[in-house]
Formats: structure tokens, C-alpha cells, sequence
């Protein structure tokens, strides 16, 4: 009988980061039950996802992904038991990158494992990863691009929903595993618990405690990120707006304290959110998929009540605030930030690119600083 390959494909926003941080920290414990995760480094099924469906990211270019899945296959064949692989770009696969992925894993039995939530949260969860990439649109301007119940088919599912058809035509249903995020005050390892029921995992002796998550941030913060890319002349380099969402995001802004919950509340967005999950939930019932969790949880999350703000509710006053905490943060750690781009110079390569950006970036950060403070003083006076 051929081994499991164990392929979860995401969708983005529904926890995967999470995951894939636990399954990297675990791959040994992982070998000793006999369970592989083949990756010689934390990206690696990133970049063989990025090749497969033929998609880059703002820090590396799709040339440079050209044959990692063959890699990420070649690895796959090394280990003689089950498998387990996990990116979300995977659910962006076109039926043709499907046809490859059964192809290349033709000797292995298997698997898609789909993490689903609610639309209201993915879309909300969107605006802000949007935000924190670069983009400069508002809460409402990102909401008019939402689809609605009078849209095509495609976007009354949405692209979770493209995904279930897509991948679910290559397995059996009792082999496509839809695993839903537990609601709000759930046991907080419970999506991993019920991630690894499936993987076959006994996470008696595991480690739980992720090191990395993809971090929310609240209405200040992303207003204060869309107002930084609005600006004249932030053009971000590609390398410079890596740094900002992998370094200022996690490290400063994600740990403020008493964040306020940035999300939807027009009623219209709402009933269209809502009628998108019913959808999902309704074709994943008639597929008669797997499902580890309760499809009941996305569609009592999607009706609970929302106490989010938009953007328009943040104030300029909360906006300098946030502004001069940044500054004090960068000025804190322009010392330690220098030693890294000296240690990056050092190595050569795209890390010497990188780094002499990032200084770039940190003394554009000092100069802006500086206008602001002049700024505040001259107010004072006036």
C-alpha cells in the first residue's frame, strides 16, 4: 500500500502560518513517528508552492523558484513512510498544477487537507496583510472591491471555494480533509490538534508554543502603515518592505497593548460575507468531504457581532502618538539594526542588497523623525 503524502493547501488567512511554524519546530519528533517534513529550511515549500503555481512574493522573484517543486519532490521520494507538506499557495493551483502535483506524487496515496474560515474573517484578515504589503487603500475602498451574492460563481465561493473544486476533483472525498479554525476562546492548540488527528502525529511530546505567527495588527497600526506607503516618493523597495512587515510589524507593532480590532461593519458587507460562508459550508457538505472540527463554528463566527473600527475611526492625534512610539522603537534598535547590515555586508550575495537597504530605510525613518519633531514644535509655538 503506497504512503500518505499529506498536502495542505491553505487557504491563506486560516491559520497556516501557525501551523507551518509548529510542523518546522516538530520535524524531528515528527521523524521519530516515522512522519516527514521535507524541508531543509523554513521556506522551502514556500518556494516549491511559489514554482508550482508559478507565483513569486516581494522579497523573491518567480525566476528564481523555477524548479523547487521538482526539489521538494526529490525529497518526498527520499523518505520511505508518510509526508506531510504545507503552504498556502498552494490553493491559487489551476486544475493543470493539479494534474502535475498527482503526476509527480503518483507512487504516494494523497491528501489535501483545507483549513476553513469564514469569509468575514478572511476578508477582514486580507485588508490588514494587504496593508502591511504595501497597499494604501482604505477600509471602505477595500470593501468595494469585495464580491457580492450577484457576482459570478467563482466569487460566490470565493477563491476558499475555487480551491474545494479544484483540488477536490483530484482525491476521493474521504481523503480531502476540511479542518475548521476553532472560534474565539477555543483551546489555543486545538487547530493543531486536530491538524496532526489527521497527519496521524501524537503531539504527547510536541512543541506547541509557535515562534511565528502571521500577527494582527488594529485600526492605529494599519492606518498608520497605509498613511507611511501613501506618502510621495514611498516607493518601497521590494527588500525595504520585506523588512517592514517581517521586522517593524511583528517586533513592534503587533505587541502593542490594547489594539482595537479593525473590521467590517456595513450591514450589506456583512449579509454577503455571511452568504459566502453559507455557500463554502454548503459545498463542502455536498462534496462530503472530510471534516475534522464542526462546520457549524464558520457559520456562528461569521454571525457574531462585530465591534470593529474602521479607519475612519482613528484620529490624527492617535496617528502622531503611534508615530513617536515608532520613531523611539527604530532609534532603540538602530544600533542592533546597523550590526545586522554589517553582518549581511559581510556575507555577500542578495543578503548585501538587502541590508544596504534596510540601513537605507532606517535613515529615511531618522530624517522623517526629525521632520516630525520640528513639525510638533512648530505647532507648540504657533
Amino acid at each position: 500500500m503506497p504512503h500518505p503524502a499529506f498536502l495542505h493547501i491553505g487557504p491563506p488567512k486560516t491559520g497556516s502560518t501557525y501551523l507551518q511554524n509548529l510542523l518546522w519546530l516538530n520535524r524531528d519528533r515528527l521523524l521519530t513517528q516515522g512522519i516527514c517534513y521535507p524541508a531543509r529550511n523554513p521556506a522551502q515549500h514556500f518556494q516549491a508552492a511559489g514554482d508550482l503555481v508559478d507565483r513569486g512574493a516581494i522579497h523573491i522573484s518567480k525566476a528564481t523558484l523555477a524548479g523547487r517543486w521538482q526539489q521538494l519532490c526529490s525529497l518526498i521520494r527520499q523518505h520511505d513512510g508518510p509526508v506531510v507538506v504545507s503552504h498556502e499557495l498552494f490553493s491559487a493551483a489551476t486544475p493543470d498544477n493539479v494534474r502535475t502535483v498527482v503526476a509527480d506524487l503518483a507512487d504516494r496515496e494523497l491528501h489535501i487537507l483545507f483549513t476553513a474560515r469564514n469569509a468575514r474573517a478572511l476578508f477582514e484578515s486580507q485588508y490588514q496583510e494587504g496593508i502591511k504589503n504595501g497597499r494604501t487603500w482604505t477600509v471602505e475602498k477595500f470593501i468595494e472591491r469585495l464580491p457580492t451574492p450577484k457576482d459570478g460563481s467563482e466569487l460566490q465561493v470565493g477563491r476558499s471555494g475555487k480551491a474545494l473544486q479544484t483540488w477536490g476533483a483530484a482525491v476521493p472525498p474521504e481523503r480531502f480533509h476540511v479542518i475548521t479554525m476553532p472560534p474565539p476562546g477555543s483551546p489555543r492548540t486545538l487547530l493543531f490538534d486536530r491538524f496532526c488527528s489527521v497527519i496521524g502525529f501524537d503531539t504527547t511530546d510536541a512543541v506547541l508554543e509557535a515562534t511565528r505567527v502571521n500577527e494582527s495588527i488594529g485600526a492605529v497600526e494599519a492606518e498608520l502603515l497605509r498613511r507611511l506607503a501613501s506618502e510621495p516618493g514611498a516607493d518601497w523597495s521590494p527588500s525595504a518592505q520585506f523588512y517592514l512587515k517581517h521586522d517593524f510589524v511583528p517586533k513592534f507593532l503587533a505587541q502593542r497593548e490594547g489594539q482595537r480590532r479593525i473590521g467590517f461593519r456595513d450591514p450589506d458587507v456583512l449579509r454577503a460575507t455571511s452568504e459566502q460562508t453559507r455557500r463554502m459550508v454548503a459545498l463542502i457538505e455536498e462534496l462530503r468531504f472530510d471534516v475534522v472540527g464542526d462546520l457549524a463554528e464558520l457559520e456562528a463566527a461569521e454571525s457574531a457581532t462585530s465591534t470593529s473600527l474602521t479607519s475612519n475611526d482613528v484620529t490624527d492625534a492617535e496617528l502622531v502618538a503611534l508615530a513617536l512610539e515608532s520613531l523611539r522603537w527604530f532609534v532603540r534598535n538602530a544600533t542592533e539594526l546597523e550590526r545586522k547590515r554589517k553582518r549581511f555586508l559581510k556575507r555577500g550575495g542578495g543578503l548585501q542588497a538587502r541590508s544596504t537597504k534596510q540601513g537605507r530605510l532606517i535613515s529615511t525613518l531618522r530624517v522623517a523623525g526629525r521632520g516630525l519633531r520640528e513639525h510638533l514644535s512648530a505647532q507648540r509655538r504657533s
